[in-house]
């Protein structure tokens, strides 16, 4: 199931990065960014900028704060997210959905009468 994310929040996108066996390593440095990309055929929105990763824990854990403005479309989304290790480029990604919570009918089509 698909994490639910409220528009109009600050949310903390975030992954963690690993070498070809799975061992937790950092990337090299500045390379570590996330997009944000709305599925689906409406994609007027979606951000284009990638916004750069810090380091939020552990080693390998990176990711960045986004606010999610209140203009964005509701619905699926995708995190992509791309680093480098010795020059090596490489990716992650997860889905998610964009939310109200002002007026959770919204979400599921309207109210129903």
């Amino acid at each position: 199931m698909k994490e639910e994310v409220i528009r109009g929040s600050r949310k903390r996108f975030e992954t963690t990065i690993t070498d070809l066996w799975g061992n937790p390593e950092n990337p090299d440095a500045g390379t570590a960014v996330v997009r944000l990309e709305k599925v689906g055929g409406y994609r007027f929105d979606s951000p284009s900028r990638w916004y750069p990763c810090v380091s939020v824990g552990g080693i390998g854990e990176f990711g960045a704060d986004i606010w999610l403005q209140n203009s964005l479309t509701l619905g699926d989304w995708i995190a992509r997210f791309r680093w480098e290790i010795a020059g090596a480029l490489d990716y992650d990604s997860f889905e998610f959905v964009l939310i109200r919570k002002d007026q959770p009918w919204v979400n599921k089509g309207g109210p129903r009468l």
